[in-house]
């Protein structure tokens, strides 16, 4: 099962394809760190 962390790794990953000004620039770490899957995606929902 994929992480939420990987999931937003990814995201992040399509969107600097789609706007090169980005590439390098946006966090991609969230995967690598020890963090809860429910905080991070209530905070993905923008609603923790």
């Amino acid at each position: 099962m994929r992480s939420v962390g990987w999931l937003i790794d990814n995201a992040m990953e399509a969107v600097e394809r789609e706007n090169a000004r980005l590439k390098n620039v946006l966090n991609k770490d969230f995967a690598r760190v020890q963090l809860d899957s429910r905080k991070l995606a209530g905070f993905a929902r923008n609603d923790g």
